[in-house]
């Protein structure tokens, strides 16, 4: 895991102070194409799962709708 920085988020009419991180494999005997790379943000505060990125077979983005 690595920290990447603060950024600023916005999702809808939002926006979030976040943390940055990147969890990716260092199991040096997976190819390329089967190590996890994500990046995910948490709110700065709270440490609330913002949002959630990779590419994998196309880029996928996965962020907070809703909280309750």
């Amino acid at each position: 895991m690595s920290f990447l920085g603060k950024e600023d988020v916005k999702i809808g009419d939002k926006t979030y102070k976040t943390l940055k991180f990147n969890f990716s494999s260092s199991d040096p005997s997976l190819s390329k194409d089967k190590k996890l790379n994500t990046d995910i943000w948490y709110e700065e505060d709270t440490y609330l799962w913002v949002k959630a990125a990779f590419d994998k077979t196309g880029y996928w983005e996965y962020r907070i709708k809703d909280v309750k």
